[in-house]
């Protein structure tokens, strides 16, 4: 059985209109608990309208900054995450588990990643990328990550500001599914990942098939088939 802690919630940000990242304030007693690696998550517990409601979320911070931060979208009928982009406050009390998860990236040097990335998908992937780019200075990251616009990208700033700070081992390409943007691509990710020169998408139960060192796909062969990820990919719901 999980064990749950109860911790507050230290920030709030807005990502999109309604998408929000939220750091929790992890006691000096709990940080040891909760050391984690890039790609792994926590379960949330909250009391809403007198029921108790649990839902997973993966962490998008680094393991190195010492920050426990998730990212949450508004679905249509979810009872935590409309509350949590909409009522929840810095200040209120939340238990959370401490990370877990198999979907791990252990950075290694010389090394070339990619990750393809839809929606909401691309929580457990920013922490990945930003790992690799801290920790290894041979290694590069090539991101793929499909939304419907620019405006409904989460992390779209910070992407854009590691693109520029790391642009010799990181590449980003966005696809957009309802928004035509200059130098960008349009339509649903899984129409173009067969595109990427430096990868093959093979439909039907085969696995992902890249010229790389390592592939992260980061989201279920379903979920890259819809304009945009309504769900984590490492994460259950």
């Amino acid at each position: 059985m999980a064990t749950f802690y109860k911790v507050t919630i230290k920030e709030i940000k807005q990502e999109t209109a309604n998408a929000v990242s939220v750091l929790f304030n992890i006691p000096q007693q709990l940080q040891s608990e909760f050391r984690f690696t890039a790609g792994q998550y926590i379960t949330l517990q909250k009391e809403i309208n007198g029921e108790e409601v649990r839902r997973a979320y993966s962490i998008c911070s680094t393991p190195e900054s010492g920050d426990i931060r998730v990212a949450i979208k508004a679905v249509e009928k979810g009872v935590f995450s409309m509350h949590a982009t909409s009522d929840l406050k810095v200040g209120d009390d939340i238990e959370i588990t401490a990370p877990e998860g198999r979907f791990l990236l252990n950075t290694e040097a010389n090394r070339n990643y990619i990750g393809f990335a839809a929606g909401s998908g691309i929580t457990p992937i920013l922490s990945m990328v930003k790992t690799v780019l801290a920790k290894e200075s041979t290694s590069t990251f090539t991101l793929v990550y499909g939304n419907k616009s620019e405006a409904d990208t989460i992390f779209f700033s910070e992407l854009n500001t590691l693109k520029k700070s790391f642009s010799d081992r990181f590449k980003l390409h966005y696809i957009f599914s309802r928004e035509n943007v200059k130098n960008e691509l349009r339509g649903r990710i899984s129409e173009y990942v067969e595109k990427y020169p430096n990868a093959k998408y093979i439909a039907g139960k085969r696995p992902w098939e890249v010229k790389c060192d390592i592939a992260l796909p980061c989201a279920t062969q379903n979920e890259l088939n819809e304009e945009e990820a309504e769900t984590l990919a490492a994460a259950p719901s």
